[in-house]
């Protein structure tokens, strides 16, 4: 893991970059069919730019990058093996991919009456993939490849909220959703 903060421009202006790279055995389950373990991949970085030119304004862009790849081998019981045994006898590997891309743009505005203006808008695009063993054992069966695809995934709140009342504070806000998803199921 590491992350590094940048200031651009003294108290207006910062980047942080930060990110990931993990390679491990995932949940310690040995497929003896395959003679190989589970495993987990994963990659992801994040930026975040953070403006703030005034006291009463600030502006931070973020983005999002996963990218996770990982065994799903399900541990068997019964025919001598209990499930803490983490023993699997899938004759195909079963795996499951992630890629996920988000980016959200956040506004912030104080107004003279300290309520407060906030608008937020997200991009998504993310896309699972599945393959399974599905019989999970040494003998050739069924097999199933599951792709599941979200598109722009876009999302949009603005809310308008008071601040720092004696006796109450209040929220009122639009949101909006819009994404188109796909997911196909193919079984061999």
């Amino acid at each position: 893991q590491f992350g590094l903060s940048l200031p651009i421009v003294r108290d207006a202006l910062g980047l942080r970059i930060a990110g990931l790279l993990d390679d491990n055995r995932r949940e310690d389950i040995d497929n003896i069919t395959r003679a190989d373990q589970n495993n987990n991949r994963t990659k992801a970085y994040r930026a975040v730019l953070v403006w703030e030119p005034e006291d009463w304004f600030n502006a931070r862009l973020a983005y999002h990058d996963l990218w996770d790849r990982f065994d799903i081998d399900m541990p068997i019981e019964g025919q001598g093996y209990g499930y803490d045994d983490r023993v699997a006898l899938g004759e195909y590997r079963s795996t499951m991919r992630n890629d996920t891309e988000v980016a959200i743009l956040e506004l912030n505005a104080r107004l003279p009456n300290d309520w407060e203006l906030t608008s937020v808008t997200s991009h998504q695009d993310n896309v699972i993939e599945r393959y399974y063993d599905f019989d999970g054992s040494q003998v050739t069966g069924e097999n199933q490849h599951v792709v599941s695809d979200v598109t722009g995934g876009w999302t949009s709140e603005l809310r308008l909220s008071s601040q720092g009342n004696d006796r109450w504070d209040w929220t009122a806000g639009l949101f909006y959703y819009d994404s188109d998803s796909l997911t196909s199921v193919n079984v061999e």
